[in-house]
């Protein structure tokens, strides 16, 4: 499981990226893929996470990626960041 401070959350801003995450009670994980844009870093006991667009269908408002839910997480080239698959 990846970990995440201020600077290498804010790295991601813009980037595409490939996410796996995992919820224990769900023994399958979830792939996709999003554009990170933006990060929440909350008070300390609340769980920070990343504001995210799907980069094949843009919606209104972002998703919300909590970071403790994150199994891992890579960044895409762009090439390969274009939303398919």
């Amino acid at each position: 499981m990846p970990s995440f401070d201020t600077a290498n959350a804010l790295s991601l801003l813009g980037k595409n990226v490939q996410v796996e995450l995992h919820w224990s009670e769900d023994p399958r994980p979830l792939i996709y893929r999003v554009r990170i844009v933006g990060v929440a870093l909350t008070l300390e006991d609340e769980q920070p996470y990343f504001l995210t667009r799907d980069p094949a269908e843009p919606q209104r408002f972002p998703d919300e990626l909590f970071w403790n839910d994150i199994q891992s997480l890579s960044v895409l080239e762009d090439a390969a960041g274009n939303g398919q698959g």
